[in-house]
């Protein structure tokens, strides 16, 4: 019946928001949103006088150079609005006395808040970062510029985009409506789908990415009216701090934004994982049972060795993460590098010495050394098939510590519950 379809669907997205808030939290994204309030409070203004000398630079947009700020503090700053672009384009005048150096260090402050952003969504995703110092530094600034850029020239087809509004809706009304509450908005997404799908050091599907950039403009155009009626009916700041009345709305408001910004990221992650179970969360999690982990570890290994054997593509974190979970595979990865045995390199994971020398006792080793847990603990969480062969695999590590990751009873104790005699018997001979 359709109703019961309702039902279920209902019941699913009720799920889903769950699993959000509880990651939400989990991730420590309220403090993230603060620390990435402050860090946008603190380059703001190196920040503007940076995209105006860039501006300057090219010497069409200059006419574009204070209705493009304008424009954009109206859109971040709702209730205040006035006042912030007072200040912004005051201080950013001032800097101008400052020259090259001063520059320097403004783009240096401009990159740090970059830099803070994708620590953050990485958090979120799980992703590590493999550039290096000077590749994320020329990457930062060519963010800056050709997002610069692309900004003008949003602006300088501004007069185009509004003639067609006009040809198409006669109606002066509908013009209004559609260039007031509609276009805004699309910006909006597109600035946030482009923050989700660029910032992250790992692979993002345009799917997720997209639902998370709706999340997040959806939760913030409401929480923007809501916002306006507050500070200026509700709130009377000016009583208390006068003219400095503008900061601390200024700053809930900064916080507010990133709060809803990462609430899209982990919408996005969740999207992209969504095919996990609640007991994969759970096991994939950070701080899943122990022995689940060394059976990952285990049979990533083998996994990395037959590859390297057979001279196929190595196994890549894209791969892993798809496989295992972001979370696991980042507690895999990390487990498999510190150990020493295995590199973790920008092409995917290579055996660091012949795989008939390594021992499960080392994968052990270096899980442990990594982990709060017990690692003679089973678990109560986790898929069953994954606890069953780690359980087997613990097992037959205690009987004999020293048994190599090639020994055939290390890979018939991960293959049992699924695989065939013959497959078993297969897979018994792949890695020497």
């Amino acid at each position: 019946m359709r109703w019961m379809n309702g039902v279920e669907w209902i019941k699913s997205v009720w799920q889903f928001a769950a699993r959000v808030g509880r990651r939400f939290f989990a991730d420590a994204c309220s403090g993230r949103a603060a620390g990435l309030a402050f860090s946008t409070l603190f380059a703001l203004v190196p920040l503007s006088a940076f995209v105006v000398a860039v501006l300057s630079a090219f010497g069409a947009f200059d006419p574009l150079i204070e209705e493009a700020q304008q424009a954009l503090i109206e859109q971040l700053v709702p209730a205040v609005h006035e006042e912030v672009f007072a200040s912004i384009r005051q201080f950013a005048s001032n800097t101008r006395a400052l020259g090259f150096l001063g520059l320097f260090i403004f783009l240096a402050t401009a990159i740090l808040l970059l830099r803070n952003i994708k620590i953050s969504f990485n958090a979120i995703w799980r992703f590590r970062s493999r550039r290096g110092a000077w590749a994320k530094v020329a990457s930062y600034t060519s963010i800056i510029v050709i997002g610069t850029a692309l900004l003008s020239a949003s602006f300088a087809l501004g007069p185009g985009v509004q003639s067609v509004i006009e040809a198409t809706f006669p109606d002066a009304a509908e013009a209004t409506w559609l260039r007031s509450y509609l276009l805004p908005p699309f910006f909006l997404f597109l600035a946030v789908f482009s923050l989700n799908i660029l910032v992250p050091a790992g692979k993002v599907k345009p799917g997720g990415a997209a639902l998370g950039a709706v999340i997040s403009v959806i939760v913030w155009e409401l929480a923007k009216r809501i916002f306006v009626f507050w500070s200026t009916s509700v709130m009377r700041f000016s009583l208390i701090y006068g003219s400095l009345a503008v900061l601390p709305i200024f700053l809930i408001w900064l916080y507010l934004t990133w709060f809803f910004v990462l609430i899209g990221v982990e919408v996005s992650y969740l999207f992209q994982h969504r095919r996990e179970s609640r007991s994969d969360e759970d096991t994939r999690g950070i701080d899943g049972p122990v022995s689940v982990v060394i059976g990952h570890c285990v049979a990533t290994a083998l996994e990395i060795g037959r590859r390297h054997r057979d001279g196929t593509p190595a196994l890549n974190a894209d791969e892993l993460d798809y496989r295992l979970g972001a979370a696991m595979a980042a507690r895999v990865r990390t487990s498999l590098a510190r150990s020493g045995l295995f590199l973790d390199t920008d092409h995917g994971m290579l055996p660091a010495r012949g795989m008939s020398s390594i021992s499960v006792g080392d994968l052990v080793a270096a899980v442990i050394e990594g982990s709060p847990h017990d690692p003679h603990a089973a678990g109560t969480s986790g898929a069953d098939d994954a606890q069953d062969a780690a359980s087997r695999l613990l097992a037959l590590w205690r009987e004999n510590p020293a048994i190599l990751l090639t020994d055939d009873r290390v890979m018939g104790s991960i293959n049992q519950p699924e695989s065939s005699p013959v497959q078993a018997e297969g897979d018994r001979h792949q890695i020497s």
